[in-house]
């Protein structure tokens, strides 16, 4: 007889036969025999019919553009998806277009004509931000991520406006804490490896490299040729520098960060373009060799510490990385026996490239424009260097062993999802190719950004990243909204020592790790002697009262046994010893009395 999962596949073909006009068909099932199992398939079965028509896919678009956000638990498993991923960049950039060369749009007295086509568009990129939160999400869709050519596009196109457009793309990030806000958050993890599109990903990240330069170079040529207003003035190529710099910090070093990690050379060579365009080369060289070993220790200079302000971990990341990517540069080359200044050594090589970049703009496109490309670059670094900040702020591995013949790396634990800040912000997820699952990418770093997941063991931001740089700039409202959350991570961790603590509060005595050690193990022996002597004590104790005991009953038993018979008398002393007991035995009576 057919088993039960059988039955089940002939009711799924007979269900699909079903009229395609309707969503559900009720089918009879065979009647269960007495001899099969009681969890066999019931006598009737309701079964989902999929439906035939041609208005299947718009049905399925309009049920994930309604009023309310989608299911945050599941992933969207619908073919839509992509589709509808494309079509709502496509919407962006074509409204922004349109509304660029639309006239008075019945604003007269309301808006300077002057603005009015700018303002609209900062509208328009608004609402259109927000709409994200009724795109669908399957995890599996890279339609998405091509978001930076939107933005690069912005930031050019601000520098070709000018006035107060050059500083479109900084408007934008102010406009994120109530976008994230809205839009929400999603912690639904992708599905396995196998099922990614891992080719339409990593094509992706692949173009943004080669977007940042067509942009950056475009860019240039408008400062250097002026646009439809004659040439930009000092305070416009600054406010373009911001705008260029956010783009190519929060998405260009990302990028690089991401194509850093890729053991592909052309994912590589990519990733090192782009921190090149930002003069920030020595990045590739310290981040995996030394970052990701080192990362929440006081060893690491980009993991910032309890207490400790941004205008304090700024100068101390810049220069820590440079040294320790000099110091790594260094071995390597001491191992071929090669001296720090060899035509091998890669960081002079990456830092010629930056020189040359900058160079080459002065002489193309004047001095404004190699003014513009060293302010993008001090921005973007800056920016990134602040999300390093709050990723790792406040938090410590736990200290192993202070043994020096040991590599550095090994005297702690191993890092874990404990070691990173997280944010589920679905937004900014989309800008910055998953960053915010930080955690994931420390424990795992050669996941992919398709692929990291979040965790509740990872300690949650309470914003985005875009959010939490707002508040970083401003230290005292900082302190106020990370040290209550750094505390409460660190009661609900397994107990360790902290070298670093929020400010106004006073860390427990300091001491090494041997002499914390020592004290233990000697309070330890003090216990178990202490334990020892106790348990001797109590023995001894317990023995002379058995004893005492003992010699009781022996008495009394000697007072109430009958008399022996008599017997001969054998000597002059046995005689003497009975008389002695005769005289004692009342004594002994009215003791055991």
């Amino acid at each position: 007889m057919p088993d039960a999962s059988s039955r089940q596949m002939s009711l799924t073909r007979r269900a699909a036969s079903c009229s395609s006009t309707e969503d559900t068909c009720t089918v009879k099932a065979p009647r269960r025999d007495s001899a099969a199992p009681a969890s066999s398939t019931k006598d009737t079965c309701t079964v989902k019919a999929p439906r035939r028509d041609s208005a299947a896919p718009a049905s399925s678009i309009i049920k994930h553009w309604s009023l309310f956000s989608a299911d945050r638990k599941q992933l969207d498993r619908h073919s839509t998806t992509g589709p509808i991923m494309a079509l709502w960049l496509a919407a962006i950039l074509l409204g922004f277009t349109l509304i660029g060369g639309l006239p008075a749009m019945g604003l007269h007295g309301v808006v300077p004509d002057s603005l009015r086509p700018n303002v609209l568009q900062m509208v328009w990129i608004f609402f259109s931000l927000a709409t994200l939160r009724w795109v669908p999400e399957d995890h599996n869709s890279a339609a998405i991520f091509w978001m930076h050519a939107l933005v690069g596009g912005l930031a050019t196109d601000g520098i070709f406006r000018g006035d107060w457009r050059c500083l479109t793309n900084t408007w934008i990030i102010f406009m994120f804490p109530m976008l994230d806000c809205f839009v929400g958050t999603d912690s639904r993890n992708p599905p396995p490896k196998d099922q990614l599109e891992s080719k339409a990903f990593r094509a992706a990240s692949l173009a943004q490299p080669v977007c940042q330069l067509i942009f950056l170079v475009w860019s240039c040529a408008i400062i250097a040729h002026g646009n439809d207003s004659g040439k930009l003035s000092l305070a416009e190529v600054i406010g373009a520098a911001f705008s260029f710099g956010t783009y190519a910090g929060a998405q260009g070093i990302t990028c690089a960060h991401e194509l850093c990690h890729s053991h592909n050379k052309l994912d590589k060579w990519l990733g090192l373009l782009n921190l090149v365009l930002v003069g920030y080369p020595h990045f590739e060289i310290e981040h995996g060799k030394g970052h990701h070993k080192m990362v929440a220790t006081a060893e690491d200079p980009a993991t910032a510490r309890a207490g400790e302000h941004i205008y304090a971990f700024l100068p101390r990341v810049l220069v820590g990385e440079l040294q320790g990517a000099m110091e790594l540069e260094r071995l390597r080359l001491k191992k071929s026996n090669k001296p720090f200044l060899h035509p091998d050594n890669e960081l002079l090589r990456l830092f010629g490239c930056s020189i040359g970049v900058a160079c080459a703009i002065g002489g193309c496109f004047g001095g404004m424009a190699a003014l513009f490309f060293c302010a993008q670059a001090i921005v973007a670094v800056i920016l990134f260097e602040t999300v390093n900040y709050l990723e790792h702020y406040g938090l410590e591995r736990r200290l192993l062993s202070e043994d020096e013949s040991l590599p550095i790396e090994w005297h702690y634990e191993s890092v874990g999802l404990s070691h990173a800040w997280d944010s589920p912000t679905r937004l900014l997820n989309t800008f910055v190719l998953k960053l915010q699952r930080h955690a994931d990418h420390h424990v795992h770093a050669g996941k992919r950004y398709q692929q990291l997941e979040t965790s509740d063991a990872s300690p949650q931001l309470p914003g985005g990243y875009i959010t939490m740089i707002l508040i970083a700039f401003l230290p005292p409202l900082w302190y106020a909204v990370m040290d209550p959350r750094l505390l409460e991570h660190r009661r609900n961790a397994p107990r360790q020592r902290y070298r670093y603590w929020p400010r106004g509060m006073a860390p427990p005595e300091h001491s090494t790790f041997a002499e914390t050690r020592s004290t233990r193990a000697a309070a330890k022996g003090a216990a178990e002697t202490e334990v020892v002597e106790t348990e001797a004590a109590a023995a001894g104790r317990a023995a002379a009262k058995v004893a005492a005991e003992t010699e009781v009953v022996a008495r009394a038993a000697a007072v109430t046994a009958p008399p022996a018979s008599p017997s001969p008398p054998s000597s002059g002393a046995a005689t003497a010893s009975r008389a002695v007991a005769r005289r004692a035995r009342p004594t002994l009576a009215a003791r055991a009395a």
